[in-house]
């Protein structure tokens, strides 16, 4: 059981009080987008709230259960995508000497008149301005922008399991491209401001 549903229920109606379905959804896709995208320790989203940054895990666990208290029709899935197909450097991009750069993401699909939307609220909008693929206004209705404009594969959680061990992945690199990725984020958020 979670012991947090009474504190996602309390953000919920602190986000959406007086909106409709459509605009509550809108809100929350905001809520959780505007949130800094910077790679950390995983345990059940709620590091997001406390940190102020997640990335694709914190962002999406805690979007489903928003979603999922709101009563839509939401899921978990996995998207296979390309490190080399987003804006970062060759210096950043070269620490994965031996891992695969294609990864699984976490996103949702939710089910919007009978169709599948895509819903990937990855990329904090001052990241835009360099490149990384940010939805600045949902309507509620349409898919928003994927993690990365290159080609992606929407996974089922249950299919990405058969497939995950066949992405190579080395746990000392991956640490450090994590690292040297939320420093050369800071730094182009720095920028901005």
């Amino acid at each position: 059981m979670d012991t947090n549903k009474e504190e996602y229920k309390r953000l919920i109606e602190l986000k959406t009080k007086g909106l409709d379905e459509v605009d509550s959804r809108i809100a929350l896709f905001h809520y959780i987008q505007n949130f800094l995208y910077k790679v950390g320790s995983f345990k059940d989203g709620l590091e997001l709230l406390k940190n102020g940054y997640g990335d694709c895990r914190h962002k999406h666990t805690l979007l489903f259960k928003f979603f999922s208290l709101l009563g839509l029709r939401v899921k978990m899935v996995k998207i296979l995508f390309d490190w080399r197909d987003l804006p970062l450097p060759l210096e950043i991009l070269s620490l994965l000497k031996e891992s695969d750069t294609i990864w699984g993401h976490d996103a949702l699909l939710m089910e919007i008149e009978g169709k599948d939307v895509l819903i990937d609220a990855t990329w904090d909008p001052a990241l835009k301005k360099y490149g990384f693929p940010v939805t600045d206004k949902w309507d509620g209705f349409l898919s928003t922008k994927p993690v990365t404009a290159g080609k992606i594969k929407i996974l089922e959680l249950e299919d990405y399991k058969k497939i995950k061990p066949t992405i190579k992945i080395i746990h000392s690199e991956a640490e450090r491209f994590a690292l040297s990725l939320n420093e050369f984020l800071d730094n182009l958020r720095n920028n901005i401001q």
